[in-house]
């Protein structure tokens, strides 16, 4: 058995980065995060699929060191049906468990890539956002990207300045303009946000002499050198990119 495993509680690797495999244009970060299995592979670490580490079994391995990488899981809205509705990063990949007509709730860059994926499987998709849809695609440094967004996916309805009250019994209910309107659905996405796995990073502590946490459940703030390599913005909190995910592990790959 090699000295090196990786243990993954799904069935793939690539964690959040899986959504790449079917977002039009996400080809540069699908490429990357297959090279990044494929240099694993070629370096003899053994993957354990379908098996969900814990402190108990790390201790077992008796490893040199332990690199806990959680990440971050969903945040479902609190608001009736938002408990039960799956978060777009859980859509990929499983559009033909969807109805035809499909409600998302929220305007990020993920439930807008969610949006265009499934209207290009053949749904109909409506988008209710507090927002401007697609305002976080790109922002004010991209206006161009967004206008030919708008222009390619002009088959998506976009409900925007609405909030959202209800996703229960096929409709979604939500308030506009002091009216209270409803959106009828067979299928509903909503995206509450994601929240980084620091306590399930830290039931690893002390299973092995060294121990890191990386990626999403490593809260830090930039400062110093790392301020000017990965933000340039002084006090931002380092989280939710490929970027700092990356830079954490090399970090912690040296120290080891």
């Amino acid at each position: 058995r090699s000295s090196d495993l990786v243990f993954e509680k799904s069935d793939k690797l690539g964690g959040q980065a899986n959504h790449a495999d079917y977002v039009y244009g996400k080809w540069g970060i699908k490429r990357f995060k297959d090279w990044e299995i494929l240099q694993c592979q070629k370096l003899g670490v053994e993957f354990l699929l379908n098996t969900e580490a814990t402190p108990e079994l790390i201790e077992q391995g008796n490893f040199n060191a332990v690199i806990a990488a959680t990440g971050a899981a969903p945040v479902h809205l609190d608001i009736p049906g938002g408990e039960a509705a799956p978060h777009p990063i859980d859509v990929f990949g499983k559009e033909a468990e969807l109805g035809r007509k499909v409600v998302i709730v929220g305007g990020t860059m993920t439930a807008m890539e969610c949006a265009m994926y499934l209207a290009d499987s053949g749904h109909d998709v409506t988008v209710i956002t507090r927002s401007t849809m697609g305002s976080n695609i790109g922002g004010h440094d991209a206006p161009q990207t967004l206008r030919y967004l708008k222009e390619k996916y002009r088959n998506i309805r976009e409900i925007d300045h609405a909030q959202i009250l209800s996703v229960e019994g096929g409709k979604a209910v939500y308030l506009k303009d002091g009216q209270t309107l409803e959106e009828p659905f067979d299928s509903v996405v909503v995206n509450g946000g994601v929240r980084p796995c620091v306590a399930e990073a830290e039931t690893f502590f002390g299973t092995a002499p060294e121990f890191y946490v990386v990626g999403d459940a490593q809260i830090t703030r930039a400062h110093g050198m790392q301020s000017q390599m990965l933000l340039n913005k002084p006090d931002e909190y380092l989280k939710g990119n490929m970027r700092f995910a990356n830079f954490s592990a090399y970090m912690a790959a040296m120290n080891i």
